[in-house]
């Protein structure tokens, strides 16, 4: 739950780059992951947490060769490994269709919109949408309201300690 590996092999075999976090990754919240590999390094950045990055070894290859599948975000042992989206990949410099791909792959479907983001304000009251695996919620912590949508008030004692 606290670390992205960019893992890849280009001929001389496996080489990873990890990123660690402080906190959960799996949070049901959006992250931002960008995984580079070209001629002179690996890098990989995750939210705004310093980018890693390796030295690409002398003796691998240049360009991507594929002689199989290319599985991004799983193997072809563990292909469920990834839930989230992709919104862009290029391989050897060219940019991929991932919505055409998408609707020609099991399990895969194409578009990347949230809940929060898709239907503006779904919280009231200064609540916060959570994105969910398939929906959302509104964190009310922040407010002095309840409920689904954070429209329910709380009654005061619940807002206010008494400092007496």
């Amino acid at each position: 739950p606290y670390e992205v590996i960019f893992s890849f092999d280009v001929g001389n075999g496996p080489n990873e780059v990890k990123v660690q976090s402080l906190t959960f990754l799996n949070d049901n919240q959006w992250h931002y992951v960008k995984a580079e590999r070209n001629i002179k390094e690996a890098s990989l950045q995750v939210d705004k947490i310093p980018q890693k990055s390796h030295t690409a070894p002398p003796d691998g290859h240049f360009r991507l060769q594929l002689n199989s599948q290319l599985f991004v975000g799983g193997t072809a042992s563990r292909q469920k490994g990834f839930l989230g989206c992709i919104r862009s990949l290029q391989l050897n410099g060219i940019a991929l269709d991932l919505e055409e791909r998408a609707k020609i792959t099991p399990g895969v479907e194409p578009g990347c919109p949230g809940h929060c983001s898709s239907y503006g304000n779904l919280c009231d009251n200064g609540g916060k949408c959570r994105e969910k695996y398939s929906g959302f919620t509104c964190d009310c912590t922040f407010s002095a309201y309840a409920g689904p949508f954070c429209k329910k008030g709380k009654p005061a004692s619940s807002v206010f300690k008494n400092s007496s």
